[in-house]
């Protein structure tokens, strides 16, 4: 079992990266593409990594290697398609032991840097990767305001509050796709759950969760 983050035979991801191989990345290297998460769920989520963390390092370093993160290659962007929450989380539970040092294991979903920038997010929406929503459900916003990094997202209070019933069995996380008042469809029920909270309740109602 090692005693390092991210030490194994992956190499280093470059920009030619191809589909479906396995690397690695810093952190700091990744594009979110989403605005916000459930700060209920990152709670719980770097707590969980920091004592991972505390008890053994390869104890983390096991777990992240069962649980390669998704991304889309263009150039030497790196871009987040899914899991926001754990690389949010792993950032927040270790940035001040590990500074930028940071990383994740990725798997390679696409390489796109042959397509131009309006093709390249055209592509991103038709495969339900980017949301480009913000924490209060007003949208779409341009790509260019998407955060820049992880650590930059926003807390959500009604994604907290969909988790918090998902984990209390209230509905299961199956693939979904779903359309909100704009008419663009979005995957992901804990989206789904969070536009329709934002929709029926009232900020008093879920305030405790910011």
């Amino acid at each position: 079992m090692t005693r390092r983050l991210c030490d194994s035979e992956f190499p280093w991801c470059p920009a030619d990266a191809r589909s479906s191989e396995f690397y690695k990345l810093r952190a700091k290297d990744l594009s979110p593409t989403q605005f916000a998460v459930g700060k209920a769920e990152l709670a719980v989520r770097t707590g969980r990594m920091r004592k991972k963390f505390q008890k053994d390092p390869g104890i983390l370093h096991d777990y992240l290697r069962t649980r390669p993160v998704p991304i889309v290659v263009r150039g030497k962007q790196f871009h987040l398609v899914d899991h926001h929450h754990l690389v949010r989380a792993l950032y927040d539970a270790l940035h001040k032991e590990r500074g930028k040092d940071i990383c994740v294991y990725v798997k390679v979903m696409a390489n796109a840097s042959t397509l131009e920038e309006v093709y390249f997010w055209k592509s991103m929406h038709e495969q339900n990767y980017v949301y480009l929503f913000d924490r209060s459900g007003g949208g779409p916003q341009q790509p260019a305001t998407l955060p820049t990094h992880i650590k930059d997202l926003k807390f959500d209070p009604y994604r907290s509050l969909a988790w918090i019933v998902r984990e209390h069995h209230d509905y299961v996380k199956t693939p979904h796709r779903s359309r909100n008042s704009s008419g663009r469809t979005f995957s992901g029920p804990v989206f789904c759950w969070a536009m329709t909270y934002s929709r029926a309740n009232t900020p008093s109602m879920i305030s405790p969760l910011r």
